[in-house]
């Protein structure tokens, strides 16, 4: 017989589980390739500078998500290398743009120097990820106006546990009959 106080704790137990399998995870979600690399090149064949994007994740925050992205400038020539006006853009993989991104972003990049900046696009809602197609994303990048634009395609990476060829666990039940 269970008493009335099991009965309450059965319940609060099977409601936890139930509400954390209704949860969607985004933490674990990854892309490939991680990081991506261009180099940006003049007329002349010169280059100018070198864009790295790396992908950083997905963080829940309090009135949503926050979809990460570090962006690295290194500028091999002689002169300063100018940013702005500068225009980030994130789409998912059925063309549909996340909000605009937020970014503290230098003017320039000295000759000889690099700058690194944190790229954040933010998802209002508990659910507000799930509107959208993340089967893939695409950075659009524009500097200087406009003078500089790339794009870089991330694909969501499908991780599968892999089992050891060797070792296994097995279970076998058998009856024998003797008289």
């Amino acid at each position: 017989m269970i008493r009335p106080t099991q009965m309450r704790a059965l319940a609060v137990l099977l409601l936890v589980l139930s509400l954390g399998s209704c949860a969607s995870s985004y933490s674990s979600l990854r892309f490939a390739p991680a990081v991506q690399d261009v180099d940006l090149r003049a007329d002349t064949g010169e280059v100018e500078a070198r864009l790295v994007v790396a992908w950083r994740g997905i963080r829940s925050v309090e009135d949503g998500h926050e979809l990460r992205f570090r962006v690295r400038v290194e500028n091999p020539g002689f002169l300063p290398f100018t940013l702005v006006p500068a225009e980030f853009v994130l789409l998912d993989a059925a063309l549909e743009a996340f909000g605009p991104a937020r970014v503290e972003l230098p003017t320039a990049v000295d000759a000889g120097g690099t700058q690194t900046f944190e790229l954040v696009f933010s998802v209002p809602g508990a659910s507000g990820l799930e509107r959208f197609d993340l089967s893939a994303l695409t950075l659009r990048l524009r500097f200087q106006g406009g003078r500089w634009s790339w794009s870089s395609t991330f694909q969501a990476a499908v991780l599968r546990p892999v089992g050891d060829p060797y070792w296994g666990f097995g279970l076998s039940l058998g009856a024998s009959w003797s008289q």
